[in-house]
């Protein structure tokens, strides 16, 4: 079972053990912690792990560690037995020099978030944490995890004087800019009985797309003779290349010189370009509500980006001019992601 899970059920046992507290004192209470975490802590891109916010505690296995070694004690002073009073002294030294060491695998560390690439909604956001070791020393097992996602937990090892980058996952259901809160940097590092943690508010976010949702096709498209955007069709009186002669192929369009080194008959083509521009608009968008026809649009933009079709976006109060390529495709899903919605799951807390 993972230290993550441990903790999980350590939770709910004092979440039973506490169920007869009323939800309002509760929530007060939380919220006090949050502020006062807050306060040693306050919302930055990079923080240094110091004694001012690093704070260290026996978990369960310490805490038994700690009977044993009282157990000890207890029989050899009513037996005055020296070999049991000698191994409890050995044990509570041992526990002293643990609280030392499992301290500093975590102080000095310097902790930045780098932010995270976007992604569409009901993926994973994965947040970068670089963690600077600026120390002699190597620092073993740290891990790595979201206030309110302790599942995507990240374990890394940092070895002296350089650096490592952790990638910490938080899910990300819906569209807009995602806060992921605060991150839970913690170790139990070398035997295991202490737990030492720190929580750091840093100053990031990630940008969340409309989950692409497949929709009848927006019925947006508008030709004219005036417009930038041009496809090339069929027939015409401009050369647009050679292809293989196909029985029925008129005579004329047969490209002789071409055919006379031997390698088949050619035939030639010609196009004209029609100029058509299509418009994503979400006026024309056949869906119900407006996150299916956001995500209707946002498959589209994905599929006209694939064929590299020229597109625009017109959304109310926002109009973004037909264009292609990668660029152009992430202004578009950015607007979309950002159309009426602001939402922040640190608010949770």
């Amino acid at each position: 079972m993972s230290r993550v899970r441990a903790a999980q059920q350590e939770d709910a046992s004092k979440t039973n053990a506490y169920v007869f507290i009323p939800q309002a004192l509760r929530d007060a209470f939380r919220s006090r912690i949050n502020r006062w975490l807050d306060s040693m802590a306050p919302s930055a891109t990079t923080h240094e792990l110091t004694r001012k916010n690093v704070y260290i505690f026996p978990n369960l296995r310490g805490f038994g560690y700690l009977i044993v070694t009282m157990v000890l004690w207890l029989i050899g002073t009513n037996y005055q037995n020296n070999l049991v009073l000698a191994a409890a002294f050995f044990m509570a030294a041992l526990f002293v020099v643990a609280i030392l060491h499992t301290y500093l695998n975590l102080k000095d560390l310097e902790v930045t978030v780098k932010g995270a690439a976007p992604v569409f909604a009901g993926d994973s956001a994965h947040f970068l944490v670089k963690l600077k070791n600026t120390t002699a020393r190597q620092f073993e097992n740290i891990e790595l995890y979201w206030q309110y996602n302790p599942q995507g937990e990240a374990a890394i090892n940092i070895p002296a004087q350089e650096s490592a980058v952790a990638e910490v996952a938080f899910p990300a259901p819906k569209r807009g800019w995602l806060t992921p809160g605060r991150l839970c940097i913690q170790t139990t590092y070398p035997l295991g009985m202490l737990r030492c943690w720190t929580w750091l508010n840093f100053d990031c976010k990630a940008l969340v797309y409309p989950q692409p949702i497949e929709i009848p096709p927006p019925n947006s498209s508008e030709i004219e003779g005036d417009k930038e955007a041009e496809h090339p069709i069929k027939g015409g009186e401009d050369f647009s290349g050679l292809d293989r002669y196909r029985p029925g192929d008129a005579l004329r369009n047969i490209a002789w010189k071409a055919s006379a080194r031997g390698k088949g008959l050619f035939v030639k083509e010609y196009s004209q370009n029609e100029s058509c521009e299509i418009w994503l608009d979400y006026f024309s968008a056949l869906a119900m509500d407006m996150e299916t026809k956001l995500s209707g649009l946002c498959y589209w933009a994905i599929e006209y980006d694939k064929l590299n079709e020229n597109y625009g976006l017109h959304l109310p109060g926002v109009k973004i001019e037909p264009a292609s390529g990668d660029a152009h495709t992430q202004r578009v899903l950015t607007a979309l992601a950002e159309f009426d919605t602001h939402y922040n799951t640190a608010g949770r807390g």
